[in-house]
């Protein structure tokens, strides 16, 4: 006699109560403002002193950015680092300076920085007060996506570090954007997608590179 086993619990019905518990989740944690007493820094392993406005590393977690302030003491120099999304830094106050790809910048209040994805950096105060920055970056989306990865060095110098690792080439001709004609370049994609993500296979394998787990930067041990 044949049997036939039928399920009454569907792949919908389980991401439709994934997204229900997603969305409760939010609406308890959600602040459309965040003031500066609600966030608290922490002395972290690099050396800075981390408190997270919004993001997965605190109490407000987020999909796609976050939002953190990190303050460099006097005589401080953090470890080097580097990570697979892009970030930006706001200073705030004070002065201090950031090293990328072993080049030193100088800053002050009002001062801007880009790190790009897979640049090692480090940051350093040889002023007399605290220097504060903000830093926003794309975190939580490549985390979201399994290509969240960060590797520390300690306090190697830069010559000593390992290169970028290998990533696929950009797309020759039109860059995809809207043209002239309100079209997509599309006639210009020659590589396969599945290239895009070629890099975080090849990355696990890296001694010192890791998945970028929660709170890791406002982890004190």
């Amino acid at each position: 006699m044949s049997t036939k086993t039928q399920t009454t619990t569907t792949h919908y019905h389980i991401q439709k109560k994934r997204r229900k518990e997603f969305l409760e989740e939010w609406r308890n944690y959600r602040q459309t403002v965040i003031r500066k007493e609600d966030v608290k820094l922490e002395k972290t392993a690099r050396g800075l002193r981390t408190g997270v406005f919004m993001g997965w590393d605190g109490d407000r977690p987020t999909r796609c950015l976050d939002a953190l302030v990190h303050e460099v003491d006097p005589g401080v120099t953090t470890t080097v680092h580097r990570h697979s999304w892009d970030a930006i830094l706001f200073m705030v106050e004070g002065s201090g300076w950031t090293e990328v790809d072993g080049v030193r910048y100088d800053w002050k209040a009002w001062d801007a920085i880009h790190i790009p994805a897979w640049s090692w950096h480090r940051h350093g105060n040889d002023g007399d007060k605290p220097g504060r920055f903000m830093s926003y970056s794309s975190e939580p989306t490549l985390w979201t996506l399994g290509m969240s990865l960060i590797e520390d060095a300690g306090h190697k110098p830069f010559k000593d570090l390992p290169p970028k690792p290998a990533y696929s080439g950009g797309i020759q001709g039109d860059e995809g954007v809207i043209g002239d004609k309100g079209t997509l370049g599309i006639d210009a994609i020659d590589q396969p997608v599945e290239q895009i993500i070629e890099i975080r296979h090849d990355l696990e394998g890296c001694d010192g590179l890791e998945p970028a787990s929660r709170r890791r930067r406002t982890d004190s041990s």
